[in-house]
């Protein structure tokens, strides 16, 4: 597989997920996450580990957040994500 068709496959996971993720379908999600596997690109690495944080997902202990640091991580997840999808 291209690093081109990689990388859209790995973005789409990361999308599917996030969506699995905010609906508490949470082992949904860690299946989708754990097909993102060893991401090189940097954007997607950083969305990758901020959706585990956000849901406590794969390692990451599902810690009651506050509101101010929710606003914050939504924001950062919100911006790779966009970044992503312009870029596709």
């Amino acid at each position: 597989m291209n690093s081109l068709n990689l990388i859209n496959r790995q973005k789409r996971l990361l999308f599917i997920s996030h969506s699995q993720a905010e609906l508490g379908q949470k082992d949904e999600a860690k299946r989708s996450l754990s097909r993102v596997e060893k991401p090189k690109n940097p954007r997607i690495l950083k969305l990758k580990d901020n959706l585990e944080y956000r849901y406590g997902l794969n390692g990451y202990v599902a810690e009651k957040k506050s509101e101010s640091d929710l606003i914050l991580l939504d924001k950062k997840i919100e911006n790779e994500e966009f970044y992503l999808a312009l870029a596709a």
